[in-house]
C-alpha cells in the first residue's frame, strides 16, 4: 500500500518522480523531453524543489538551491494554494 506524502515537501516530489518513472504512458509521451524545472511555493507552505527530466525519466529531485534557480530551464512560482489546485 502506498503511504501518503505531505504536500509541498521533497517526499511529494520523490513520490511524483517514482509515479512518472513507472508510468508507461508517460514514458511514451515524454520520451523526447529533456529539461530542468524549479517549482517554487509561497506561503503558507514555502519551499523550492528541483526536478530534472531526461528522455522522459525523472533523473533528479532535490530541494532547490540558488544555482538550480539560475540554471533551470523553467522556474515556476506560485502560492501553495495555487499548486494544490494544480496537482488536485
Amino acid at each position: 500500500m502506498t503511504q501518503p506524502v505531505k504536500f509541498a515537501t521533497i517526499g511529494f516530489y520523490e513520490a511524483m518522480a517514482d509515479m512518472l518513472n513507472n508510468d508507461p504512458v508517460w514514458a511514451q509521451k515524454s520520451a523526447a523531453i529533456k529539461l530542468s524545472m524549479v517549482y517554487g511555493y509561497g506561503p503558507p507552505e514555502p519551499g523550492e524543489f528541483y526536478m530534472m527530466i531526461d528522455s522522459g525519466k525523472v533523473t533528479d529531485v532535490h530541494i532547490a538551491d540558488e544555482s538550480d534557480k539560475e540554471s533551470a530551464d523553467y522556474v515556476i512560482t506560485a502560492g501553495s494554494d495555487v499548486w494544490r489546485n494544480v496537482f488536485e
